[in-house]
């Protein structure tokens, strides 16, 4: 697969994201950036603790570049069960932080489905990101290995 499909196809879900959020003013107040925060630093820091940094780099830069990594599989399979973890780890923390500054029942509410986003966040890198960022690595090496046969 061509690296610009493999941009455009990412551009048009994050389009659709932004567009559901700009839709509407409420939901775009709403959105959870603490939450986002949390999700995405447990997530590439658990990678680059399982890892290092060179080795995280390296796998996304050839996915992206469509050359099969030597371990980007490996990294890309591990960040996918970051995002989910880490996104419920993160709306856990929003839970406990919303509870011990509850004010009023309708800010409680409030608070905690917007923690609850944390999950969503978590659900997005791992699905649409990181699972095919694995699956591009993976079409590569195969693309790789039918060549060199």
């Amino acid at each position: 697969m061509h690296a610009a499909s493999r941009w455009i196809g990412l551009s048009f879900c994050g389009a659709l994201v932004l567009g559901a959020l700009a839709s509407r003013d409420s939901l775009a107040s709403f959105a959870d950036t603490r939450g986002l925060g949390l999700t995405l630093g447990l997530t590439f820091g658990g990678l680059w603790a399982s890892f290092g940094h060179r080795r995280v780099f390296a796998a996304f830069a050839s996915a992206f570049a469509g050359r099969a990594g030597d371990d980007g599989s490996a990294v890309l399979s591990r960040a996918r069960v970051l995002g989910w973890s880490s996104g419920g780890l993160a709306c856990l923390v929003g839970v406990l932080l919303e509870l011990s500054a509850m004010e009023s029942p309708a800010a409680l509410a409030t608070g905690l489905a917007r923690a609850s986003l944390s999950i969503l966040y978590g659900a997005l890198l791992a699905e649409l990101v990181f699972a095919n960022l694995r699956h591009w690595v993976a079409e590569d090496a195969r693309g790789a290995s039918s060549r060199a046969v």
